[in-house]
């Protein structure tokens, strides 16, 4: 029911005029615009297929920085691999994966500070892109677009 009146909502805000991103973050790596892919695609429903984030060119040992303000609130292994969790201030969570991390559950951490570093998950994952790094932001809602967050998504335009 939730996500039925969030589409209506979304409707209305469509039929009234562009949509403004919800807020605006920093990139989390360096050359963004030139090292991610845009392959975010929503699933037809909450466990079915589809790519819940994008992914990030980048090799081991490469940083991660904060895209905002915000509080631990996972770090640690899922599976067969190491991921961190960055919820913010305003309620969404990022995520990065596979990432290791110095810091702990519960820490504050500033926008562009050192989040984690690219790292290897164990030898059984079965990664769908090599040298990289997934970034996935979600709200209560469900799973949304990275790029609309850092500036990068723009409304389609229907041409004639």
């Amino acid at each position: 029911m939730i996500k039925l009146i969030a589409i209506f909502i979304y409707s209305l805000q469509l039929a009234m005029g562009p949509v403004s991103p919800p807020e605006i973050w920093a990139t989390p790596i360096p050359d963004f615009n030139s090292r991610h892919s845009w392959d975010y695609q929503l699933p037809a429903s909450e466990y079915g297929a589809g790519h819940r984030g994008i992914d990030l060119e980048m090799k081991p040992g490469e940083e991660i920085r904060a895209p905002f303000d915000g509080v631990v609130s996972f770090v640690g292994k899922v599976v067969d691999r190491k991921l961190i969790t960055l919820h913010s201030l305003t309620g969404y969570k990022a995520s990065f994966e596979p990432v290791c991390s110095d810091w702990n559950e519960g820490d504050f951490v500033r926008e562009q500070e050192v989040l984690g570093w690219a790292c290897p998950a164990e030898a059984d994952y079965q990664e769908h892109c090599a040298n990289c790094v997934h970034f996935s932001v979600r709200n209560e809602i469900g799973y949304l677009n990275p790029l609309l967050f850092v500036g990068q998504l723009w409304p389609s335009v229907l041409i004639s």
